[in-house]
């Protein structure tokens, strides 16, 4: 009896130990654990756009993050003029958009996106052909912070005739060419019925004429006949 006592009492410091071993090294190496949510944070932008000189163009941006969307997270957009190879802050957010204040984007960037559905795009209004830059858009949500930061190439041009051409031909298109065909078919199907009466009514003179010629002949040969 003594012996088995003394077994279960061994067995429960041996479980103890290895339970306080276990906490130990749980507090001893929290990066681990933390690396884990950095495995599945990414972000998507499309490198080329183009717009037009005074017509709003979106620079959409996407992420997806393996930790939930809390106030801590943050987004920075920054573009790179063509003649530069500085960097400058166009728009800033945590939990409220911070557009630029100062320099050529001032009061043109306005927030497009929404984060809950990973969305961080902007907008500019009114772009001018000066706006061609490089931008780039960051996004860190906490403990999701290390990722690719994709680059956009934005291109102002103006809509020249060219492109109203276009426009017009494909307008014709969509449009005018297939009312032209109808019409078309219509004249053609009318054409055929006119034809086909006319056929008809040459038909029948000819048989009504040929009806009378016959029945003079009759009355002539009755009347030949006749003493």
């Amino acid at each position: 009896m003594a012996f088995n006592h003394d077994l279960q009492i061994s067995a429960a410091l041996a479980f103890r130990i290895i339970t306080a071993l276990a906490l130990m090294l749980s507090f001893s190496f929290p990066l681990e654990s933390t690396m884990l949510y950095n495995f599945d944070h990414r972000i998507s932008a499309a490198f080329d756009i183009r717009g037009y000189v005074g017509e709003n163009v979106e620079l959409r941006c996407t992420f997806k993050s393996s930790s939930y969307v809390t106030d801590k997270l943050t987004i920075d957009c920054k573009y790179r003029p063509p003649s530069s190879s500085r960097t400058k802050s166009v728009f800033h957010y945590q939990s409220f958009q911070y557009p630029t204040t100062a320099g050529p984007f001032q009061d043109q960037i306005s927030w497009a996106g929404n984060v809950y559905k990973g969305d961080a795009s902007i907008s500019i209004s009114n772009p001018n052909l000066i706006d061609n830059s490089t931008f780039s858009c960051a996004v860190k949500n906490l403990p999701d912070v290390h990722h690719d930061i994709p680059l956009m190439e934005l291109t102002i041009t103006e809509r020249g005739f060219g492109t109203m051409l276009s426009s017009v031909a494909l307008l014709s298109i969509l449009v005018f060419i297939p009312s032209a065909v109808v019409i078309v078919l219509m004249l053609v199907r009318i054409s055929r019925k006119a034809a086909e009466m006319k056929k008809q009514r040459k038909s029948g003179y000819k048989k009504k004429s040929w009806s009378s010629r016959k029945m003079a002949e009759e009355k002539l040969e009755v009347k030949q006949a006749l003493p």
